[in-house]
C-alpha cells in the first residue's frame, strides 16, 4: 500500500481473510497483526506451487478490491 496510501489496511486484511481460501482452492491461514505493528505480506510455508497460487490470488484480490471502490 505504501506510505502515502489512503486505503484502510484493516479492511484489506478482512477482505483477504474472507476470500483467500476460495480464490486459492485450498485453506490458507492468515496471521494478522495490530494496526500499529509492522505489517508484512510474507507467504510462508506450503509448496512453491501453493505460494505462487497465493501470490496470484492476492494480486487478483487487490485488483478486485480496488476496482470495487475499496475504502
Amino acid at each position: 500500500m505504501g506510505t502515502d496510501s489512503t486505503e484502510d489496511f484493516g479492511a484489506w486484511v478482512t477482505y483477504v481473510c474472507e476470500h483467500i481460501d476460495e480464490r486459492c482452492g485450498f485453506e490458507v491461514d492468515v496471521d494478522t497483526r495490530g494496526d500499529r505493528d509492522v505489517q508484512s505480506d510474507i507467504i510462508d510455508g506450503g509448496t512453491d506451487a501453493q505460494r505462487e497460487i497465493i501470490t496470484e490470488a492476492k494480486t487478483a484480490m487487490w485488483d478486485a478490491w480496488c476496482s470495487a471502490g475499496a475504502p
